[in-house]
């Protein structure tokens, strides 16, 4: 999920550094992680609002376990 979320924060043009903290940031639910990054505050309004929709479910994602998120996308889980 991590790796996922550098990889699209720097297809939008945002640095390795900025793009790793976001993603831990995001995942981490800790808003405020961002600002250690080089060049960055924690304004997530300086992101396209295409990368604040992914940031925001990369944030659901974080919130729940990512083990209970990988089961609820098995398809064995919803047949029984």
């Amino acid at each position: 999920l991590l790796a996922g979320i550098v990889l699209i924060t720097g297809f939008f043009g945002h640095s390795l550094e900025i793009s790793a903290a976001t993603a831990v940031s995001v995942v981490a639910n800790a808003g405020p992680l961002v600002d250690i990054a080089p060049d960055m505050n924690t304004d997530y309004n300086r992101f396209d609002p295409g990368l604040r929709t992914i940031l925001g479910l990369a944030m659901i994602a974080g919130r729940l376990e990512l083990v209970v998120f990988m089961v609820m996308l098995s398809r064995r889980f919803w047949l029984g």
